[in-house]
Order: C-alpha cells, then structure tokens, then sequence
C-alpha cells in the first residue's frame, strides 16, 4: 500500500449523492457530517501550517474526547505531521518525558487537560507554541486566533510516503520509562480495513465510542473503520465517568450497533441489572478484551442480549487491533483462550530456541502483519531486540491447542491490566525507588474483583516512612490507576539468586498466600 492518507476515511465520501451530508459523528451538541469533518480538518491543517508545523514534526495532543480530536487526526495526515498522543491521566514528570522524548513542535490542549501542561510556559522551544481548543487560558493561543489566510488549501495537501511516521503510541515498558510504537498512514489503514472486514461493517452501524482517543482502542480501533464505511460515531458524553446506566441509555438513543466494553464493565453491567434486549435492542456486536471474560459473565451476557455476539480481542500498541480474536461461538467451548489470528496476521509460538512449539507447550507470542508498527522511536536497541527477522515478539507467553486456538499463560513482561488498563510494574518500582526513604521496592499484580487486577506495593524501607507519604509521592509522578492500592513493609531483603536477580515471584507468593 503507497502514499495512503488517512484523510481519505472522509474524504472518500465527500463525492457521493448523499455522502458529504450523512452524519459522521453524533455528540452532545449535534451532529458532524463528512463534509463538516472535511472542511474542518482542512481549516485545522491550515491554522497549524500557520502555526509553523512542517512534515515530519511532531504534535503533541493532551486532550479529552471532542470534535477537535478528529479534526487534529485528519489535518495532520493531510499535513504529514506525527500525532503524539498524551495519555489523559499523565502528569508532570511523565509529560515532560514525552515531550523531551518526542521533540514535540507544538502542544495542543483543551481548557481541562492544559494546567497540567503549564509547566511548559516559558519553554525555549515550546513556550510560545501551546495550542488551545474550546476556551482560553493565559500563556496560551487559542486554535481560533491563528489566522489561516497566509496558508493556500493547496499547500495542505502533502504527498505522504508509506513508511513516513503519522502516530507515535506511547507505551510503558519493563524498563520503565515509556517507550512509543511507529505506526505510519498504511499501518493505521491496514488496520482499519481489517477491522472492517472482521466485524462486517457497514454504513447501518454505529459504534458508540466511550474510549479516551489517547488510547489505541479510542483512536482508531472501530472508529475508523466505521467512517471509513460511511457509518456513525456516536461520543460517549464523558468517557471518563462512564456510568452504566447511562451507558445503555446512550446505546437505545442513538441506536449503537457496535461497542467496545472491557470485562470490568461488562461485569458491571451485569450485576447492576443494566443489560437487556429493550435496552439495547440494536447492539449486533460487543468487542472485549485485555484479558479473558470469565464463562459466567459470558453466559449472562448472552442470556441478556442474545442477538449480540461478543468477541474478545488481543492486540497490543505494536498491532493496534485484533492480532487474536475469539468469536462468541468458541467462547464457552475454548474457555480461557484468546482466539486465532486476526485475517492478514500471521501468528507463532515459539520457544526459546526460536522453534514452534507443538500443541500444550508454552512459547512466546510472536506475529507479523501489515498493520504492525516499524519498531520504537529513538529506541534502536530495543526495535532490534523486539522486531526481528519481520516478526514482532511480544513478551506475551502461551500455548497452543491443535485447532490453532491460543491461551496465554503469563506475561513476561509482568504487565498488570487493571480495568482494562496497562500498568508495568517497573515504572511503578522506578518512582518508588527514588524515594529517600525506600531502600527497594516491588510491585506487582493481585486479583481484584472489581478491577480485575490491581497493583501491590511491597517496600523495604530506609528509616521512617509512612504507606500515607509514599502515596502521596507516587500521586505526584505517576498516573492515579498506577499508584498501588494496597502497601505492606518488609524489614528483610528480598529474594534474591545467587547471581542477584530478584525473585519477584516468592515476594509476591508470601503476600498472596500470606
């Protein structure tokens, strides 16, 4: 695939009898037709051409869920400018490492998110360069003041090379430092296509986007894809405070045919009573993941809808979308697995020896499609070590059955989902372990029923130090889901061999069993 554009998910229906005036998306304050979106993406690029963004620089974008968000999406594709979106719960220390790291050229912001950018008021490169949309604060430039009229419509109509980066897709690692995949146009198109194909889309549907578009499942998993087809976003009013009940209120109003629903909220949903077929009549598909949906909770979901299939989905921010997917059919039958490989991916188990394990033996995850990204910026090393021979190894460890179906059965990289979210328990340790009164600390992982999973702090001290402070301290520098729920002190070392690797794992049997 050459000189894709992703602009084209509008574009191409600007042209047809109806196209250009078909709703696109659906929000608090009406709706957005393509050639709205179409018209504002172009006016975005021109403001940010005026701006002074050229090819090749990099956006950085802090921003809640809103109509601006696309209009960024599309202007940059058209521009060839590299999306670096911020998570929404970031703060300070995490920020400033993104933006240093990415060289970002300039910061866009709403009025809610900014104040946590401030700090880059008065900055040598970026403290004349923070963007603004929907309302106005002091050291910023509103995105309606950069006067366009310099800038030809022409002029934002770049040429854009397959391999040219358009998304930087931050991701925390066993390092402990966020690390970002590149993805290009092409990958993000691929993607899109096959999330088309997959899931049978049509220009009927309409997907109820209730993900942060920080996030590889709010930017461009169904959303895409159903503008590509000429369906309909509908925005979730406030993704950050989902409620149930308003939830399925959302999908009746505006007659939603698709969702994506982690399993904490689907157990929600469930037990609130929530889920019926006269609340959601119209809902066909139901798409989960980031871990395994218990056979309980997928046999009350069926009872409750049973017109909506749903379908569990494995992907990652190196292959934003379905690497391994489990069809409703299989799920009772294939409890605990993943799936098979999504269409145009190509998956393998292997062991250490780079062999393919026979069926019942644990390997690594390991795949290769079109829609995977080119490596880690600035990280040559670890691309190297993570992207060999064309095929992504995922740190993911599992087993196969004779029919192809996949089940995994560890994370090497010790990840914990916590509400369907990442957290890297390095990170984590990293901040914890620069507290003057810790000598060393853990995290890991423990069942929760209400999360799923969630972070356990365990500190050797060094003097006086309270569960309280190292809380606060964590607050300070990292996100809040990542900031552990639970904290127990140890005066001991820990375990260690005899080569001084770290036994996480009797650490963390002593406090479960314990």
């Amino acid at each position: 695939m050459t000189h894709v554009r992703l602009d084209q998910v509008v574009r191409r229906h600007i042209g047809s009898v109806d196209g250009g005036g078909r709703a696109a998306l659906s929000t608090r304050n009406g709706d957005v037709t393509f050639l709205d979106l179409e018209e504002r993406a172009v006016l975005t690029a021109r403001r940010l051409r005026a701006a002074g963004l050229q090819r090749g620089d990099r956006l950085l974008i802090l921003m809640n869920n809103r109509v601006e968000w696309f209009d960024l999406l599309f202007a940059c594709a058209k521009l060839g400018v590299v999306m670096v979106p911020a998570n929404n719960f970031s703060v300070g220390e995490e920020l400033t490492y993104i933006v240093e790291d990415a060289g970002a050229s300039l910061v866009v912001s709403d009025p809610d998110l900014s104040p946590a950018l401030d700090f880059l008021l008065g900055h040598e490169v970026l403290g004349s360069r923070l963007v603004l949309v929907g309302g106005e604060r002091a050291g910023w430039t509103a995105i309606d003041e950069i006067d366009p009229g310099a800038v030809d419509p022409a002029d934002v109509d770049e040429e854009v090379a397959p391999d040219d980066p358009f998304l930087l897709q931050y991701t925390s690692g066993t390092t402990g430092t966020p690390k970002a995949a590149v993805h290009t146009q092409s990958t993000l198109m691929y993607n899109t296509l096959l999330m088309v194909h997959e899931y049978a889309l049509t220009e009927d549907d309409v997907y109820l986007l209730m993900v942060a578009m920080c996030w590889v499942a709010g930017f461009h998993f169904l959303t895409l894809a159903t503008l590509l087809v000429g369906g309909r976003v509908a925005m979730y009013p406030d993704v950050n405070r989902i409620k149930p009940e308003e939830l399925v209120r959302a999908w009746a109003k505006d007659r939603v045919t698709l969702g994506a629903v982690v399993p904490t909220l689907l157990r929600r949903l469930i037990d609130g009573g929530h889920l019926s077929s006269e609340m959601a009549g119209t809902l066909r598909l139901m798409i989960t993941g980031s871990e395994p949906v218990p056979v309980d909770l997928l046999r009350a979901v069926h009872q409750a809808l049973p017109r909506c299939e749903v379908v569990q989905s494995y992907g990652m921010s190196e292959a934003p979308a379905s690497v391994l997917r489990l069809r409703g059919a299989d799920a009772v039958a294939r409890v605990g697995s993943v799936g098979r490989p999504s269409l145009l991916c190509e998956v393998r188990i292997l062991d250490a020896s780079g062999s393919v394990v026979s069926p019942g033996q644990v390997g690594e995850i390991v795949f290769r499609s079109p829609h995977t990204a080119q490596g880690y910026w600035n990280r040559p090393e670890q691309t190297a070590a993570a992207f060999r021979d064309g095929w992504f190894h995922s740190g993911d460890l599992a087993t196969v059955d004779e029919d192809g179906f996949v089940f995994i059965v560890g994370r090497s990289k010790d990840m914990i989902i916590s509400g369907g979210i990442n957290i890297y328990p390095a990170e984590v340790e990293r901040v914890l372990n620069g507290h003057p009164g810790v000598r060393e600390a853990v995290v890991f992982g423990v069942p929760d029923p209400d999360w799923g999973e969630t972070p356990v702090a365990v500190v050797v001290p060094d003097g006086e130090v309270s569960q309280e402070e190292l809380a606060a301290y964590a607050a300070e520098r990292l996100s809040k889901f990542k900031v552990p729920k639970r904290w127990h002190f140890r005066d001991a070392a820990f375990p260690r061999t005899a080569s001084g690797k770290l036994q996480k794992f009797r650490v963390r049997d002593a406090i479960v069993d314990g």
